[in-house]
């Protein structure tokens, strides 16, 4: 597995990430067998309604554009129900269903469950440590398979000048059943800033390396638009 790395990049206008999901659809074409290395941009709108202090339910639209950000390879709508055991533990069932074409002339429907088990716990210097493990019941063609994933994520608060943010690093890797091996590494720098206590954004750089899937090397832009209905965190 090839190692490198990637300053990050930040600061693209919304209308970047968005543009795509208006304008690109996933269209079937001829093309040569693709390159190992992609640079892609995956936009998200994340929607959460507070149920009671326990229980939120989740609604996940995402459209990741690749080919060199020339074209719409997957669109995935996901539905979920977070339990929150207490303040630092919470398991979510999550159901995905998504239509995917990682080469053009290519199409994959997949129906995918996930189970989420998130955990946060406070550091010493505003630190905080979040660790996120994740099972990926993953139904698709030709075969089904499982996804373990494990992520380790360190964040902090940051001010610059008058401007307040939550900066984070993290490293996440992916086990495959179909090769009985660990298969892929994410590494993930960015930053989170809520503008109310309901509207929020997460912007991200992340470097994918993954030595057995076609085109699995990977330079993300990543930008996850939060909406909080209903009854907030206390």
């Amino acid at each position: 597995m090839r190692i490198k790395i990637w300053l990050p990049l930040f600061g693209l206008p919304l209308i970047f990430f968005l543009g795509g999901w208006l304008t690109s659809p996933l269209v079937a074409q001829t093309a040569p067998p693709p390159p190992e290395e992609d640079v892609q941009n995956w936009a998200e709108v994340h929607v959460s309604v507070g149920l009671n202090k326990r229980f939120n339910l989740l609604w996940q639209e995402s459209l990741r554009v690749g080919d060199n950000v020339s074209r719409a390879t997957d669109r995935r709508s996901s539905f979920g129900l977070e339990f929150r055991i207490n303040k630092y533990l919470s398991v979510t069932p999550i159901y995905r269903s998504i239509a995917n074409s990682p080469v053009a002339g290519q199409k994959v429907q997949e129906n995918r469950l996930t189970i989420d088990i998130s955990s946060r716990f406070p550091l010493p210097k505003k630190w905080t440590l979040s660790y996120r493990t994740q099972a990926d019941f993953r139904y698709r063609q030709p075969r089904d398979f499982i996804h373990f994933r494990q992520r380790l994520q360190f964040e902090r608060p940051i001010q610059i000048g008058p401007v307040k943010f939550q900066g984070f690093f993290g490293d996440e890797v992916f086990y495959d059943t179909r090769f009985d091996a660990w298969v892929r590494n994410r590494f993930s720098v960015g930053f989170k800033k809520d503008f109310t206590r309901r509207l929020g954004i997460e912007m991200a750089y992340t470097r994918q390396n993954d030595g057995r899937t076609s085109r699995g090397d990977l330079n993300i832009l990543h930008a996850i638009f939060k909406v909080r209905l209903g009854r907030l965190p206390s």
